[in-house]
C-alpha cells in the first residue's frame, strides 16, 4: 500500500535526521524501528525532526507528544492526526521548504 504520509516522514528522515557526510540516506524504516534503540535519534535529532516534519506539512506539532514517540510508526501516526490524514504538497527533488 502506498502511504504518502509515510513515505513523506521517511524522506524528512533520511534528508534531515540521518545524513553520511552531509548526505542524504536512502534508508527504509519500518514502523516498529526504535527511534533511540534501532536509530539512534537523541535530543538535537528530536528537535530537528519536529521543526522538519512541521515545515514538510505546514502543521504544528506538539513538542510533548513528539517527545513521547518512541517508534518511527509513532511519528508517522502523529503527523497523519496532525494533518488530517493530508500527504504533503510534493516538492521537487532537492527543493527544501
Amino acid at each position: 500500500m502506498n502511504d504518502p504520509i509515510r513515505t513523506a516522514v521517511a524522506e524528512i528522515f533520511n534528508r534531515e535526521l540521518f545524513t553520511d557526510d552531509l548526505f542524504a540516506v536512502d534508508r527504509e524504516y519500518d514502523d516498529g524501528d526504535e527511534l533511540v534503540a534501532d536509530l539512534g535519534l537523541d535530543s538535537t535529532r528530536f528537535a530537528i525532526g519536529i521543526v522538519a516534519c512541521q515545515d514538510e506539512f505546514g502543521v504544528p506539532l506538539d513538542r510533548e507528544e513528539f517527545m513521547r514517540c518512541t517508534t518511527f510508526g509513532d511519528v508517522v501516526r502523529l503527523v497523519r492526526a496532525a494533518t488530517g490524514g493530508a500527504p504533503a504538497p510534493a516538492v521537487t527533488k532537492g527543493e527544501r521548504r
